[in-house]
């Protein structure tokens, strides 16, 4: 997955823009349920970090339960250091990845194997979806959003 090197280095840039606005919020802007949903935007936080948790526990056969539980008793600086950390471990796996599938789990005990460039895709398309979500609940708040589509990426990239 070599080619998708670029598209990993974009996911470290789009996800740190949104560490560093939720940074910059109110305590009870981060900890408040958004009307309509229920949610918060640590809530959502610690969803996207499961993602993660996820996608790593799927690959190395740690307990993602345990993972997950452990970021749930963080606070709130530590579980922003934990997504910052875990993106950049995120996109070095991505660029030193040389298998060709990995396994999906799909049920309780059952697995189902599919590229490795349709789990990049799924991992990624499903992320994509929350940060969107991050970004309108941050709106939502009265904070300011960030843009953190691909096209900024590449002129920030360009412009650097």
């Amino acid at each position: 997955m070599e080619e998708l090197s670029n598209y990993a280095d974009f996911y470290v840039w789009a996800d740190e823009k949104i560490c560093s606005t939720v940074e910059k919020i109110s305590n009870d802007d981060y900890n408040r349920i958004i009307d309509g949903t229920d949610r918060s935007i640590r809530d959502l936080i610690l969803h996207v970090i499961s993602m993660y948790d996820f996608f790593f526990a799927a690959q190395t056969g740690i307990p993602y339960d345990q993972a997950l539980e452990n970021a749930s008793k963080l606070s709130r600086s530590g579980l922003i250091d934990y997504w910052k950390d875990i993106i950049t471990k995120f996109s070095n796996f991505i660029k030193s990845n040389k298998k060709e599938s990995y396994n999906l789990p799909v049920g309780p005990g059952k697995l189902a194997s599919i590229s490795a460039l349709d789990w990049f895709l799924l991992f990624t398309d499903h992320s994509s979806y929350h940060r969107g979500q991050l970004i309108t609940f941050l709106k939502i708040s009265g904070n300011k959003g960030v843009a953190t589509d691909y096209l900024k990426y590449i002129i920030a990239k360009i412009n650097k």
